[in-house]
């Protein structure tokens, strides 16, 4: 873990799975700059303006890969498409 200026730990990287994504196999995002995906419907249009352009982790994508073991995890460099 890191620490913020204030010297509380906080993590590196945060891994989210989702059953949201319709995908063939299971994947794990591997992009250095992930891009922002919106997936709700009916919310003001200005919701679906803001950009949070979170920075990837190959290597953490590379270990969950090596760490899962019971279905093959492939790198996803297009956010499932």
């Amino acid at each position: 873990m890191e620490t913020n200026r204030a010297g509380s730990a906080h993590p590196r990287a945060i891994i989210c799975v989702s059953a949201h994504w319709v995908t063939r196999g299971t994947l794990v995002t591997a992009m250095d700059k992930p891009r922002t995906i919106y997936d709700m419907y009916g919310f003001p249009p200005e919701l679906y303006e803001i950009r949070y352009d979170a920075p990837g982790a190959p290597d953490l994508a590379e270990q969950v890969r090596r760490i899962i073991k019971k279905t093959e995890v492939k790198d996803d460099q297009e956010m499932g498409t």
